[in-house]
């Protein structure tokens, strides 16, 4: 069997869905959706973005030529029919507006709204988008199914619960 990504990638699949899920875990809380658990509510907004953000910089480690050549990762920026360039933008966007909530939270403000819904938008799409980063891959036919998305969405919720 030929890996096609190494052990890198497989742990920032696992963080990205774990810290998304652990968003919407928590933003789902927050609302009341999941009953009356403030600790639930808080807890995931104070890992998601750091989980997030350490399976991106495993992201670059696996690059292997971005830390040597890092203006190839600014040419990543700019390939917009890309399923990874969608990913940096989500990705970056994510844990920006996540460390934001999280900020808010440990502060015990209360975050504007768009700020929660904004990070839940966000942390749905990081998960759906390592699916999709799956799903387009068309050398592994198992992984090249419309659904993988929606099955990375189940996974990353359930991670992020437990």
């Amino acid at each position: 069997m030929v890996l096609h990504w190494g052990w890198l990638i497989a742990i920032y699949l696992f963080l990205g869905g774990m810290g998304a899920g652990s968003y919407l875990v928590s933003f789902a809380s927050e609302k009341g959706w999941l009953g009356d658990a403030p600790s639930l509510s808080r807890f995931g907004y104070y890992i998601a973005a750091p989980l997030v953000a350490l399976g991106a910089g495993l992201l670059i480690f696996d690059l292997g030529q971005g830390l040597k050549k890092p203006w190839l990762i600014l040419g990543m920026f700019l390939n917009f029919r890309s399923v990874m360039t969608w990913g940096i933008y989500i990705l970056s966007a994510f844990i920006g507006v996540g460390l934001l909530k999280a900020y808010f939270v440990w502060t015990k403000k209360k975050a504007p709204n768009i700020i929660g819904m904004a990070g839940a938008v966000l942390a749905f799409s990081t998960c759906a988008y390592t699916g999709l980063l799956l799903a387009v891959v068309k050398a592994v036919p198992f992984w090249n199914f419309y659904l993988m998305p929606v099955i990375f969405v189940i996974s990353a919720l359930s991670t992020g619960l437990s």
